[in-house]
């Protein structure tokens, strides 16, 4: 979906050259011309595979460029006036040869830099496991990796690869980190094998391998299955409420290494609000409102301790044979059950708004997954699952379409308010 962002964020005086880099028809030729060497590159397709925007202070866009001379994935910042050409100078002096194209590049009237993977502004030990040496390989990870090939990216902040064998069978998922967060991944994914009876019928979640603290990279066992968010139909409600009782089963697990839950804390909200302020003045007011509804109405004896997974969808879930993984566990937290059940049910009420699923899609998927969990654990009350969608419909949905600069959201952020606001008058059907 693409829509003109110029027509659905207002301008950031901070960084005026916002819109252009997230034009990627504009960035396709630009990103062509500046990458490669001799001549521009050959590009037949660009697309932006991953948005962070934060206002007044940075915009970081992930491409990928397919090209008559390689796919490559290309992550470009924008930083503040007269910055990039300082931060494209340390870069250039730290990059790694990228074949055809230059490894970092300078666009000084947007002021911008772009860096070609595996060079990265913060992930040091990028390259190393991009492209594993045989001499790294025995030094550290899986004996029998012998080849990389990326999962997911998050510039300046994280790197997920499939780890192969000389068969290219995947042995491993490695994750590098810019800073300390693979550590804490692996101390919780410890927790985690050691709370997690071995034969959970609903759970797994995946086993630790290996760490390195000098490469921040943490290595895990594949866990071997289907996608949840790979299923339709039937098997989609199936599907759910093995999702809900696996969630139910994660929520009673005890782990010493999880951090409070804050995200629905007063600054957080208040935070929000502040980036509707600067960019979408039209519904800050409405936003401003909830958040000090959500304050006022929220009760502390809705905190039942739980284990929360923390980031909750489809796309962190593998039907592996009669069980459920949860995957990606770096937001995990102690704090009430409602938050990773409101997250959910959030991320529904999303499409529903945006006209993705109609009411009673809504209601068949949302009824599979409480089911499922109920099946396992007690709900908690409705009024605190209500709360927390709200909660997460602001700062989670709404909020995320400006930080991601999500089209679809973005189109839909004032009904999004309004969703939230009903949900805390009573009238929503969760």
């Amino acid at each position: 979906m693409s829509v003109a962002v110029g027509m659905t964020l207002s301008r950031d005086p901070a960084l005026p050259e916002r819109d252009a880099l997230l034009d990627t028809a504009r960035m396709r030729d630009v990103l062509a011309r500046v990458l490669g060497r001799a001549a521009p590159l050959d590009v037949h397709g660009c697309e932006q595979v991953r948005v962070n925007y934060q206002v007044g202070k940075s915009l970081r866009v992930a491409f990928q460029l397919d090209a008559a001379e390689g796919t490559y994935l290309v992550a470009a910042r924008l930083f503040k006036r007269g910055r990039s050409a300082e931060a494209y100078q340390r870069a250039a002096a730290a990059a790694v040869p990228c074949g055809g194209v230059h490894p970092v590049a300078h666009i000084p009237p947007l002021e911008c830099v772009l860096w070609t993977f595996p060079n990265d502004r913060k992930i040091e030990a990028l390259p190393a496991i991009a492209a594993p040496s045989r001499d790294a390989a025995a030094a550290f990870g899986p004996p029998d990796w012998t080849a990389s090939r990326i999962a997911a990216y998050a510039p300046e902040k994280s790197a997920t690869f499939a780890c192969l064998d000389a068969r290219g069978v995947v042995v491993a998922y490695a994750k590098t980190t810019a800073q300390q967060q693979a550590e804490r991944d692996h101390a919780i994914y410890q927790s985690l094998a050691r709370a997690l009876p071995p034969d959970d019928p609903h759970l797994n979640v995946p086993v630790p391998m290996e760490y390195s603290a000098r490469h921040k990279t943490l290595w895990l066992k594949p866990v071997h299955g289907i996608r949840l968010s790979a299923f339709d139909g039937e098997g989609a409600g199936d599907g759910l409420k093995r999702f809900g009782a696996a969630v139910a089963a994660f929520h009673l697990l005890r782990v010493p290494a999880a951090q409070r839950f804050q995200r629905f804390d007063r600054d957080p909200l208040n935070a929000a609000v502040g980036a509707m302020v600067r960019v979408r003045p039209d519904v800050a007011d409405r936003a401003a409102d909830v958040v000090d509804r959500l304050c006022d109405r929220f009760r502390e004896d809705w905190n039942d301790e739980a284990c929360l997974h923390g980031d909750l969808h489809p796309k962190n879930a593998i039907v592996s044979g009669g069980r459920i993984a949860l995957l990606d566990v770096e937001d995990l937290a102690a704090g009430p059950s409602a938050a990773d059940i409101g997250s959910f049910v959030a991320s529904l009420e999303y499409l529903r708004t945006a006209d993705r699923i109609d009411d009673a899609e809504y209601r068949r998927r949302a009824g599979a997954f409480l089911d499922g969990y109920a099946s396992r654990r007690a709900l908690p009350p409705p009024a605190a699952i209500a709360w927390h969608t709200a909660a997460a419909l602001l700062v989670e949905r709404a909020v995320r379409a400006i930080t991601r600069v999500r089209p679809l959201g973005l189109l839909h952020l004032s009904d999004l308010i309004a969703r939230s606001a009903r949900l805390l008058d009573g009238a929503g059907d969760v």
